[in-house]
């Protein structure tokens, strides 16, 4: 009854009841709201509260202890930490008061709104709390990363002295890492200016201010790029030249330069940012695994770096068609997420399933890579790029449905997809000729057809023998038929 007439009209009336009911209901309900107001705050905030006073004590027994050694760096540093989250931790008691108050003088007419909207507030406040706190962990670690250059460029030093071999190569590794500390402190102080700027929760910003935090978000990202990338030219000032983790290290502080630049512009795009930024811990990845022996995963990796900085290359190019473009980034990002799983797939063993797996996912990611880059040719016969594009796209999808059926446990259902794949790819090369035969080309697609069907017909819960080997010997027949005296065989 209560709660029905609740729920008509969100509150109780006194034409709801009787005179004594409604006052006996209207004061439970209230009673109802305010406890969980209460309880709620209580509840909610009490972990964020203790998270905060444990960081501050952490960091006041850190600092005593700096003092102690006299490191003045370092106790600059905590007393930073320990400002902020002090501030915040006065702003978090603050407004838990404040909530916790309001909630005696709730208005009974509107008590559940205003339980709703005191709740409401406290999940913004922690919300807010935790940027805070997300922003002073990344402090300590700008400074942890300031610490890591500082010591680098004493053991620089050291061999400088000692007038070590190359010297030349060694001093230009000195110069990289002094930019780079450079531009490390440059960041630590923009984070600071940040939090200045928003520690009060429900400080309502002027439009200046809501610029001013805009160009410190880009400023962040741009100084930490410019660290990155001098950091990694330092290591390529020491590296063989024309190793392959040269190239790789290389590659990678031309990736975070070109975030600092995209990030200079009067309106960066931070899909192009987050591109860039994958691209070059894809390419550093595949120097961890190329210095570990790790010579194929080395090389799907930077397979999927590779295709990650072309997709933000294509978004920082003007184009005419804006959706063609969109598809051409889409298919270079679906390229890298291949390869990259690829990568995540390869055995430590010889287990043949796995290995499989990781074929079929790179060579899904490199039909697609073809793809995007057939899509960027400035083409004079946009039906023959669909043709090309399309063969491409289906030969990538039957490398997938490949790959979730060998992961599924289904054997010749995947080599049979693998197979259709293999020959649509062949198809897209054909086409792609600056002659192409277009029986060839038909001859690959009806291959791929029959192997398709055989596929079918394996995963059938009664698969037919026969006509699964008359679909292989036929699409067997329809590949020879298409191929080039160069081509490799495939086994079915």
């Amino acid at each position: 009854g209560l709660e029905g007439q609740w729920e008509k009209t969100d509150r109780f009336e006194k034409d709801d009841l009787g005179e004594g009911t409604w006052k006996e209901a209207l004061a439970e309900e209230l009673l109802l709201h305010k406890n969980v107001v209460r309880t709620f705050i209580e509840h909610h905030s009490q972990s964020r509260s203790d998270g905060i006073a444990n960081k501050i004590e952490s960091y006041q027994k850190r600092l005593k202890a700096a003092k102690t050694q006299q490191k003045q760096e370092e106790s600059k540093q905590l007393e930073e930490f320990i400002s902020i989250l002090t501030a915040t931790r006065d702003y978090h008691k603050s407004m838990i008061t404040h909530l916790a108050k309001s909630a005696t003088s709730m208005d009974p007419k509107i008590g559940a709104p205003q339980c709703l909207s005191r709740i409401l507030e406290v999940i913004k406040l922690d919300e807010h709390t935790n940027k805070i706190e997300v922003l002073t962990e990344k402090l300590e670690h700008d400074y942890t990363q300031l610490a890591i250059y500082q010591e680098r460029k004493q053991k620089l030093q050291r061999e400088i002295d000692q007038q070590a071999e190359p010297m030349d190569r060694l001093l230009e590794a000195k110069d990289h890492l002094l930019k780079a500390m450079d531009h490390q402190s440059d960041l630590i102080k923009a984070r600071v200016a940040r939090a200045t700027l928003i520690l009060p929760p429900y400080k309502t910003l002027s439009k200046e201010q809501q610029a001013d935090l805009s160009k410190n978000k880009w400023l962040c990202i741009e100084k930490e790029a410019l660290a990155r990338s001098e950091e990694l030219l330092d290591r390529v000032s020491l590296t063989l030249p024309s190793s392959t983790i040269w190239d790789y290290f290389h590659v990678a502080a031309a990736a975070f330069q070109l975030v600092a630049e995209e990030a200079q512009k009067p309106n960066p795009n931070q899909q192009t940012i987050d591109s860039f930024t994958q691209s070059a811990s894809l390419f550093q990845q595949a120097a961890k695994a190329n210095a570990a022996g790790q010579g194929r995963k080395a090389d799907y990796l930077s397979d999927a770096g590779g295709a990650l900085y072309l997709a933000a290359r294509e978004a920082q190019i003007p184009n005419s068609n804006p959706e063609t473009s969109k598809q051409i980034i889409n298919w270079f990002s679906e390229a890298a997420s291949m390869f990259q799983l690829a990568a995540e797939a390869i055995p430590e063993g010889q287990d043949i399933k796995a290995v499989c797996l990781a074929e079929y996912l790179h060579s899904a990611g490199n039909a697609l890579f073809d793809a995007a880059k057939e899509a960027q040719k400035p083409n004079s016969n946009p039906e023959t790029s669909e043709q090309i594009i399309d063969l491409y796209t289906q030969a990538a999808s039957m490398f997938q449905l490949a790959a979730e059926a060998i992961a599924a446990g289904h054997i010749k259902k995947a080599v049979y997809l693998n197979n259709a794949g293999i020959v649509l790819y062949w198809a897209a090369r054909e086409a792609q000729k600056p002659n192409p035969n277009q029986q060839t080309i038909d001859s690959f697609t009806q291959s791929a057809s029959l192997f398709q069907q055989a596929a079918e017909e394996a995963q059938k819960l009664i698969p037919n023998q026969e006509r699964i080997l008359q679909y292989v010997k036929e699409a067997e027949d329809w590949k020879i038929r298409a191929e080039q005296p160069n081509q490799a065989c495939i086994i079915s």
